[in-house]
């Protein structure tokens, strides 16, 4: 494979990437009109809106996991500017070195944990709720698989950056 084709699949894949964010943005939207509906229904009509509570539970999980990934990307996750600010630059690398080993392997193992209780989700379709509504899970299931996997390719690429940096840094002194 060419490099200007490993760069066209990286930015495909980085489109995707972005594609799921926006999405998780508009499942933030969505979330936002559901719990705004059920007050307003509780409140003025006396008749919260069926589900909430399950649509609510199960959506942030599934927007959650498909931001992670371009979270990650654009490193906007949470960190202390203050302190990386006060590190010298070898060693704010470092820190991001260590910090996209930690990322790589915890998204790795959500995602082997995640595994059989995936499986076994779509097996038995699986939902949340009982009565009037229920809300199927199992594509959650299958959306905290995927923003895993998004997840550790973008931490290890970041740790390979991190690596080269280094060794790069330390050749040109």
């Amino acid at each position: 494979m060419s490099n200007a084709d490993k760069k066209g699949v990286w930015n495909g894949f980085l489109r995707f990437t972005a594609s799921l964010n926006a999405l998780g943005s508009f499942g933030i939207f969505l979330i936002l009109l559901f719990v705004t509906s059920d007050v307003v229904g509780r409140v003025v009509f006396n008749h919260p809106l069926t589900g909430t509570p399950e649509i609510i539970k199960v959506g942030v999980v599934g927007v959650v996991f498909m931001q992670i990934p371009w979270a990650l990307w654009t490193n906007r996750h949470i960190r202390s500017d203050l302190i990386v600010a006060r590190l010298k630059p070898r060693a704010q690398v470092v820190a991001a070195l260590i910090r996209n080993i930690f990322a790589a392997a915890a998204f790795i193992c959500i995602f082997i944990a995640n595994w059989q209780p995936m499986i076994k989700a779509w097996q038995i379709l699986e939902y949340e709720g009982e009565g009037a509504l229920h809300v199927p899970v199992y594509p959650i299931f299958t959306l905290i698989q995927l923003g895993s996997t998004l997840a550790a390719v973008i931490a290890l690429y970041n740790l390979w950056q991190n690596i080269k940096h280094l060794l790069t840094a330390g050749e040109g002194g």
